[in-house]
């Protein structure tokens, strides 16, 4: 006849416990520092690949934004947003709708994907600041 003994299962299981306890707020850390990073990276590349003068719509992006958390879920959000005025416009536009056809392109206006450069060059930068804010001590 097999046997299996396990010992110390109380030992681990309050290893465990301790561990997850604080796993929000490091998440939520990990969450708006990566934010900031990308929030650089998207001003950056605005202020390097649009015509001037440029910095408008990277001054629509929140400098806190809102971390969501919905059921399992916990992400953050980083976006202009509000009214956008440009050089040109005589009424405000979406900011967010602005910052989308920059990205993909309208009509006559070919895209400049200025967010997937910001966030491949936060990349390596988002990567190190999530594992050391998740980092189990």
């Amino acid at each position: 006849m097999a046997r299996m003994e396990i010992a110390g299962w109380d030992g681990l299981l309050n290893s465990m416990e301790s561990r997850a306890q604080g796993v929000d707020e490091r998440v939520a850390r990990a969450l708006q520092l990566s934010a900031d990073a990308l929030r650089e990276a998207l001003i950056e590349q605005e202020e390097r690949r649009f015509k001037a003068p440029s910095g408008e719509l990277g001054s629509l992006i929140p400098e806190r934004p809102e971390t969501v958390r919905t059921g399992s879920e916990t992400y953050v959000e980083v976006y202009p947003t509000g009214s956008y005025m440009g050089t040109k416009a005589v009424t405000p536009r979406r900011a967010e709708e602005v910052g989308f056809v920059l990205e993909y392109g309208h009509g006559q206006v070919p895209p400049n994907p200025w967010n997937k450069r910001a966030r491949k060059k936060a990349e390596k930068q988002i990567n190190t600041i999530i594992e050391q804010e998740l980092r189990i001590q």
